[in-house]
């Protein structure tokens, strides 16, 4: 039952004897490679169906299932076929002398453990036949509640109008439920017109439905977010204008005063006409007032101006900033603490201050170092993720000695209970700059020994399709790299950040051909960084097609971060 299928697998839960194998006939005509397994309550019938099977391709599970795993009774019938958890009472009008010789207690299967544990490929065209007439109803509820159902692009079952049990939902109700959940009706098979069986096959374009649903309902939750920080913004705004509009009140009323302290010189200019000596004085003292303040006044207007102008600045900053960082802030900073977390115990934190690789990309590296054993790990272009990822070995190397010395007090002495694996970084770098910053940077985090830093030149490289690059003179050294390995199948971690993009068109691609030259027959795993850009996007274009070409077997995955990753797997 735990056998991994990663070929088209039938599953056929009832099977009984497999008398009746259209279906299944069907299924392996158009799918000669395909895994079969059968699971049958009765142990008679089990025992019958695996001396008929006996091909690596079919598997038999002798168990009872249910909607969860607990005692029931399991009641056999005169008629073998039509035995199970519940008393088939409504097939009495079809079969009047059904009835039960036997019951006994016995332990049932939760279904959705069963097919979780059959590990089936959820991209092959995998097909379920639930020939278990009593609980069809059920046994699809669990699995359509569990997601699980989703694993099979085609449904059969054994369904009727009658009504079977109390529980046993009929034909209509089952193929409303089925609908809902993106299947329709393909076949019906009524050769038999009391017991039908029913075939559905999923809508291919569910699955895009419910992921598009998914990706709205996200950005309908990040428009909220962003709208609210609009209207906070906006709130700020408008206290600025507030603030702005006291101000002007004040002046305002400051002028009102002045102009009342001319009108009462005026009034005094005017009560005072026997002194002409000190009202020209007045005068020329109300005109140097007048010129201040209309120098006031153009100080105000300015300083309002150039206020407006900075407002304005201020809110188009701030829209920018909210636009193009909102998203992508959150999940910086949490990988960026997931790499210090990985690396605090026992290791000072890396210093991110100018950070060249993006810290998502180096927290997916230290989980790739820690959770995989790589014999070696090549590196094209130098700088802190180098660092990274020798500390990560480093942190690993030690956790693993600590693991070994806790063992080793419970077992006999001299017993050896750890052998460290000796991985090594081979790094290239052509820029002689990068190369002492680099390896002075290694040698202050003490991890100078785990790295092979190789300043190699960018050379001429022409591929076989008569293309020409400047890449790292790195072939010599991966000679000694394949000479170091001898006929081990290698398990290779490949980082591609170099050479720089302006070097020429697609300037990354060298590195998949003169690993296949010098590594034929490894297993690598390639981390494409600025997958966001067309250029490197072409570049694995390129890849996959070379890879077709020596009938490889290629993988791509796009994982989803700042600056793009692609993780490319090849054997």
């Amino acid at each position: 039952m735990n056998k991994t299928t990663s070929q088209p697998c039938f599953v056929w839960l009832g099977a009984g004897e497999a008398l009746d194998s259209k279906i299944l006939d069907g299924f392996i005509n158009l799918h000669p490679e395909c895994q079969i397994v059968m699971a049958e309550a009765r142990e008679v019938a089990a025992s019958k169906l695996q001396a008929c099977y006996r091909s690596d391709k079919y598997t038999i599970n002798c168990v009872v299932l249910d909607q969860e795993a607990k005692a029931e009774v399991f009641y056999t019938l005169n008629l073998k076929e039509y035995s199970g958890l519940q008393q088939p009472k409504g097939l009495s009008k079809i079969y009047p002398g059904l009835a039960v010789i036997n019951q006994e207690t016995v332990n049932t299967i939760d279904v959705v453990s069963y097919i979780s544990n059959l590990n089936l490929n959820p991209d092959q065209p995998n097909h379920i036949y639930i020939d278990i007439i009593t609980q069809v109803d059920s046994l699809l509820r669990a699995l359509i509640n569990s997601g699980k159902i989703f694993l099979f692009t085609n449904l059969h079952f054994v369904t009727s109008d009658l009504t079977i049990t109390e529980e046993f939902g009929c034909k209509k109700e089952v193929d409303e439920i089925l609908v809902r959940n993106g299947y329709e009706v393909i076949f019906a098979d009524e050769d038999d017109p009391d017991l039908v069986i029913m075939s559905y096959k999923l809508n291919p374009l569910w699955k895009t439905l419910v992921a598009t649903k998914s990706q709205l309902a996200k950005a309908i939750e990040e428009r909220r977010q962003f709208e609210e920080l609009v209207i906070e913004l906006q709130k700020r705004v408008a206290d600025v204008e507030k603030r702005k509009e006291i101000k002007i009140n004040n002046i305002q009323l400051e002028l009102e005063q002045s102009k009342l302290k001319v009108a009462s010189l005026a009034q005094e200019l005017i009560v005072s006409k026997d002194l002409v000596g000190d009202l020209n004085e007045q005068v020329k003292r109300n005109e140097e007032c007048k010129s201040l303040l209309s120098k006031f006044e153009f100080k105000v207007d300015k300083l309002f101006s150039e206020q407006n102008s900075e407002i304005n600045n201020l809110v188009n900053k701030l829209n920018t900033n909210i636009n193009s960082g909102l998203i992508n802030t959150a999940k910086q900073i949490e990988s960026f603490y997931g790499i210090q977390n990985y690396l605090k115990h026992g290791v000072l934190p890396l210093n991110f201050h100018g950070w060249p690789i993006s810290p998502d990309l180096g927290l997916y590296l230290t989980s790739l170092i820690e959770n995989n054993d790589y014999d070696v790990i090549i590196e094209f272009g130098s700088g802190t993720s180098t660092v990274l990822m020798a500390k990560s070995l480093q942190v690993k190397n030690r956790n693993n000695r600590l693991k070994s010395k806790s063992k080793k007090k419970k077992k006999k002495k001299n017993v050896l209970l750890y052998e460290e694996k000796s991985t090594k970084i081979v790094t290239f770098e052509h820029n002689s700059d990068y190369y002492s910053s680099t390896l002075t940077a290694l040698k202050n985090n003490g991890v100078d020994e785990l790295v092979d830093l190789e300043l190699t030149p960018l050379t001429d490289y022409e591929s076989i399709g008569g293309e020409k690059y400047l890449y790292y003179n790195c072939s010599g050294k991966l000679q000694e790299v394949a000479s170091s390995l001898k006929d081990k199948k290698a398990n290779v971690l490949v980082l591609v950040d170099g050479p720089p993009g302006s070097t020429n068109k697609n300037a990354r691609f060298p590195a998949l051909p003169h690993l296949l030259n010098a590594l034929p027959d490894q297993k690598f795993t390639f981390i494409m960084d600025d997958y966001n850009r067309s250029e490197e996007k072409e570049i694995v274009g390129l890849w996959l097609a070379m890879a077709k070409e020596k009938f490889l077997d290629i993988n791509i995955d796009e994982v989803p971060s700042e600056k793009g990753l692609a993780i490319v797997k090849l054997k």
